[in-house]
This record gives C-alpha cells, sequence and structure tokens, in this order.
C-alpha cells in the first residue's frame, strides 16, 4: 500500500477500492470470484456507514443489528443466510481486508485438500501411458499386483485424471505418435488464395466402399476410383473407375481431365503410392509427367493431412453416393449387417449396382458436387466449385489427343530393332540410329506398331512387329493379367497347402507334457505299426468334399436345423475362408504398371 492511499480519508479509500473491483476480477479463479462478490455484497451497507463518518467496528455492528431485526432488504437478508460465518466480526474483518487490500481479501483463499503421496504415481503414470490403453482399474490391479496395496481404484483414477492431458489421454506414447501427429498435433495451415485456378491438382486413387458388378464376370468387386480435384475451386476436374490403382489408371485419369478441358496444371500433389510415382509417370526422360510439363509433388508417407482436400473429398463421396447403395459395405455401417453382406449377395437377397448404374452415379454425384455453392470454405466463400472454375485460364495442351494414353520408354536399337516387353520391332529408318538409346512410344492395347522418338521427342518411325517370344498374349496389359492370376493362385494353393499340413496331425496333450515317457526304439516301432495300419485318407478331397457341401448350403433357400448349425460353424474355419479365397480370386483382375 502507497503512502499516498495510507493518508486518504476512510471514505475516499472506499471509493477508490469499489473502483478497482473489476481489474481484480480478471485475477481470480471463477470460484474465487463468486465467493468475493458476495462478501462484497454483504459490506456494501458497512461501507456506506463508513462514508457517512462512522468507524468500521461500529458500521459492522449496525449492520448486523439491522439484520437481526430483519430491517435490511430481502436479497441481502437472502444472501446473509447463505454466507459461512456471517456476524458482526465477519463483516469488520471482510470491511478492514477490502480497505487494505482490495477484493482479493474476500476471495476464497482455501487451496483444497492437499494430496498425499503415496509412491506409485510416477509407476501409475508410466502404466497408463502405454499404446495398449489401459483403463483406470486396470492400472490399479496392476499397482496392486506390485504390492502398492494403497492404490485403490478411486486413487488412482483422481490421481490420472489430476495430470494434465498431454502426459496421459493425449499422451503420443498411449495415443500412437501417427495418431497424435494427425489428430492432435497442430499443423500448418497453407493459404490457397494465392494460387491460380487450375495451376494445382490434388490426386488420390480410393477403393471404393461399394460391390458394384464386374462388367466382364458379373460377379460382385469393389472398384478403384481415382480424383482429380483444383486446390484453388475445389472443382473435381476428372475421375476415373477402373480395378485397382496403377499407373494406367492414373494416366487415363489425369489425361481424361486434361483433355476434357483442354488445359495442361502446372502442378499436380498426390500420395507417394505406386500408382503415382513410377517409371511410366515419373521418368525423368520419358515419363508423363514430364511430356506434358508437369511437376509432381508427393506427400510425407502417412501424412494425411498433407492431402486433406481430396480425402476429404473422398469421404464426402461415400457418405453422400455410396451409402445410397444397399451393397454398401463401410466400416461405418453395422457389424452384424456387414459380416453377412457377402453372403447375402451371393444369395441375392441384396441387389447390386451393375457396372453401368453405378458410373451413371458417380456422374451424377460429381455433377452436383460441382454446382453446389460451399458456404463454408473460407477460399470460395460461398461459391461453387463450378463458379470458380470459369475464371480457369487454360493452358493449352501441345500433343495430339491419341497421343495422351501412349506412355515412353527407353531402348537401343539393334539390328534396326528395338525389344519392348520381349516383342521386336523394326523399321529402314533406325539404321541411322543403330547403338543409340531411342524413345519407344507404345500403345497400351495395340501391340502392332510403336511410335520411335528421338532425344528431342521428334517422331523418327513407325516401327513394326517383326517377332516376339513364344506364349506372349496379345497385348502389355494382358501379360501383365496372366503374371498377376498365376502369382495369386500359387498364393492360394501355398495357403491350402499349409491348411492341410496343421490338420494332418494332432498333438496330444500327453506328448508336451513334463512327465511323457521316454522315446524307445520299441515306442517308436509300435508307433509306426499303429500309423502303417491305419487306413489313407485323401484330406485334400474331403476338404473340397466340405466346401462343396457348404456352397450348397449357401445356395439353398430352405436349412433344416442340423444343416444351418454345421454350416455356421463350417464359415467360421479357416478351411472356408481359404477355399473361399481362391473361388472368388477370378473375380478381381490385375492392373499393370
Amino acid at each position: 500500500m502507497s503512502v499516498e492511499i495510507l493518508q486518504t480519508p476512510l471514505a475516499e479509500l472506499a471509493r477508490h477500492r469499489m473502483s478497482s473491483v473489476r481489474q481484480s476480477m480478471q485475477a481470480m479463479t471463477e470460484r474465487q470470484a463468486v465467493t468475493a462478490r458476495s462478501k462484497l455484497e454483504l459490506i456494501k451497507p458497512v461501507l456506506s456507514e463508513v462514508e457517512s463518518g462512522a468507524s468500521i467496528r461500529r458500521a459492522a455492528r449496525l449492520v448486523f443489528s439491522r439484520f437481526e431485526a430483519n430491517l435490511l432488504p430481502p436479497q441481502y437478508a437472502a444472501l446473509a443466510r447463505q454466507a459461512k460465518g456471517y456476524s458482526a466480526a465477519s463483516l469488520e474483518r471482510w470491511a478492514r481486508g477490502f480497505l487494505g487490500s482490495g477484493l482479493p481479501a474476500l476471495a476464497d483463499r482455501y487451496q483444497g485438500r492437499q494430496r498425499k503421496e503415496y509412491g506409485w504415481e510416477h509407476r501409475a503414470t508410466a502404466l497408463y501411458s502405454q499404446p495398449t490403453k489401459p483403463a483406470y482399474t486396470t492400472v490399479a490391479y496392476w499397482l496392486r499386483e506390485e504390492g502398492h496395496e494403497s492404490a485403490t481404484n478411486a486413487r488412482v483414477r483422481r490421481y490420472l485424471k489430476s495430470l494434465p492431458s498431454s502426459v496421459t489421454e493425449t499422451a503420443p506414447s498411449r495415443v500412437g505418435k501417427h495418431f497424435y501427429n494427425q489428430n492432435i498435433r497442430p499443423h500448418h495451415r497453407r493459404d490457397l488464395t494465392g494460387l491460380q485456378v487450375g495451376e494445382v491438382y490434388q490426386g488420390d486413387g480410393h477403393r471404393c466402399d461399394v460391390y458394384v458388378q464386374h462388367p466382364i464376370t458379373g460377379v460382385h468387386f469393389r472398384p478403384e476410383i481415382t480424383f482429380w480435384i483444383d486446390m484453388r475451386s475445389n472443382y473435381c476436374a476428372g475421375w476415373w473407375l477402373a480395378e485397382d490403382e496403377s499407373a494406367v489408371t492414373t494416366l487415363y485419369s489425369l489425361s481424361a481431365a486434361i483433355r476434357q478441358h483442354g488445359h495442361v496444371p502446372v502442378w499436380v500433389y498426390t500420395d507417394p503410392g505406386s500408382g503415382f510415382k513410377n517409371k511410366t509417370m515419373n521418368d525423368e526422360a520419358t515419363g508423363f509427367y514430364q511430356r506434358m510439363g508437369i511437376v509432381h509433388r508427393s506427400a510425407i508417407p502417412g501424412n494425411a493431412r498433407g492431402k486433406g482436400l481430396v480425402e476429404g473429398f473422398n469421404r464426402w463421396f461415400e457418405e453422400r453416393c455410396g451409402k445410397q447403395f444397399s451393397s454398401f459395405c463401410g466400416h461405418c455401417r453395422s457389424d452384424d449387417a456387414l459380416s453377412r453382406l457377402e453372403t447375402k449377395i451371393k444369395r441375392g437377397e441384396i441387389e447390386i449396382p451393375t457396372w453401368k448404374e453405378y458410373v451413371e452415379a458417380v456422374e451424377t454425384y460429381i455433377d452436383g458436387y460441382n454446382a453446389t455453392p460451399q458456404p463454408g470454405s473460407q477460399i470460395l466463400q460461398g461459391q461453387a466449385p463450378n463458379d470458380v472454375w470459369e475464371q480457369l485460364e487454360r493452358i493449352p495442351l501441345h500433343l495430339p489427343d491419341e497421343a495422351l494414353l501412349r506412355p515412353q520408354r527407353r531402348a537401343t536399337v539393334r539390328r534396326w530393332e528395338v525389344r519392348l516387353f520381349n516383342r521386336f520391332y523394326r523399321a529402314a529408318e533406325l539404321a541411322d540410329h543403330e547403338r543409340r538409346q531411342v524413345t519407344v512410344e507404345y500403345d497400351l492395347h495395340d501391340e502392332q506398331q510403336v511410335w520411335i522418338r528421338d532425344d528431342q521427342q521428334r517422331l523418327v518411325c513407325t516401327a513394326h512387329l517383326v517377332a516376339k517370344t513364344p506364349w506372349a498374349s496379345d497385348s502389355v496389359i494382358a501379360d501383365a493379367r496372366e503374371r498377376s492370376r498365376k502369382a495369386k493362385i500359387a498364393r492360394h494353393e501355398r495357403a491350402i497347402t499349409e491348411i492341410d499340413a496343421r490338420n494332418r496331425h494332432i498333438l496330444e496333450a500327453a506328448a508336451i507334457a513334463d512327465d511323457r515317457p521316454a522315446i524307445t526304439t520299441e515306442l517308436v516301432t509300435a508307433l509306426r505299426a499303429d500309423i502303417e495300419s491305419e487306413p489313407v485318407i485323401d484330406e485334400a478331397a474331403e476338404a473340397q468334399a466340405r466346401f462343396g457341401r457348404a456352397l450348397a448350403l449357401e445356395a439353398s433357400e430352405i436349412l433344416g436345423e442340423e444343416d444351418a448349425r454345421w454350416l455356421a460353424r463350417y464359415q467360421t474355419s479357416t478351411e472356408y475362408h481359404a477355399r473361399k479365397a481362391l473361388m472368388d480370386d477370378d473375380e478381381e483382375d490385375t492392373s499393370w504398371d
């Protein structure tokens, strides 16, 4: 307290303290502020008497006597009855404290019960922060198992909840470093207003959460869709629906966007997946990006926020387009419906869309998305992507449309020929490029000819197919599909062999017990004789018979009680899932990279 305030008359000091009430409130907690305001209301009549010339003690006794005689307003009387320890002495003490130190003197200084240290606190924090995410009661149980009898459930819970969330609920060691970085840790927000419309495309391949009829086999499968979104206008500039993500789908989807709008983006931003980073797309000499003059940038692996625009587009695409189909198989579908979805599809209980129907649904959704205003977007400010896309200043395409879908490879000319995918192409003009490297441009679906270009991408000639190694198919894509088909069959055959081998012999408990009998020559001879006397069982044939019975029962409309129990039990076995995967493998096709 300054000397100037000490020399101020009592009444003026009271007015000075009242004027600083608001500033003092800002430094208090909510509970302290409530207590201080209540006491201030109670001493206001005392301060009024002090301003009239009475002493603090006389003023406090006078106000208290009026309270006892019910001469004060009802609001004051109700507040006084709720106050703890209300008396003339309390009024005097509160008034002196307020005039001496201001409003903080009226605040409740109770700090709460001081917690007792038990010695297991550090260990409890370490146990709770594990990635297995144990519960409070589990941590308390473990502590008691370690000898800390004082670690009751309530004490452990109360202690862990009192700690900062950064070392308990949201600690990186508990939620996982990846989840922490993606969902808790703050990230840099990028300002996209400086971009031009059509300057940067963000692309991503997404496995659709809808079962669709395969256009060739008719069997249900989940197609792969690739989107390209303009980052400035949020406009979906192009998309492509295929069987799998690969260099081919990336090439088709991006070239379709370029051809549709007559515009080549300056940048494309994708994940580092093999469908976007490969020789077909990224090669410094023959890659598609290089030929189009496009700069390709990849997001950090595992960083979904780096492609937040297209990832969010994928989410709402499934929410608003995919969920309209009864064959939707996303994780947000109820577990009981999802676990029996494929069985119901095979039985015909759920109708799945045809390829044409699904394509039309995707087209309708994207057209509607591009035409819908986005009031929540800070970039679009209530405009629709179509409206912003109209500001596009096109960078025209410098290649003919038919050259867009022709990948390129480097090859060396030998004997006037170039070799590409075990095929040989010859032209007389190649004599001038003997033993030199040239760029070979080929069609994915036609192997009869290739286009030869020099280092400056000038067309040298068209070379025709003259020979190919035996057993080669009629196209590059067909070769890739055949290799993938054989590899898948081999993988499933190994799985079936492993299952049969595991079920061939059953280990008895006596064979692994500590008191197992000693293996003698007589015992081995006896066991061998028993095994040789047993009939030979064709386990593979029996497994196939069981699987055939399951298929027949699944196709049956009426099941007996015994057959239904057997089918439900068999469908949970490893044998059923392995053979089912082998049977369904024909519905999937390969992609060429």
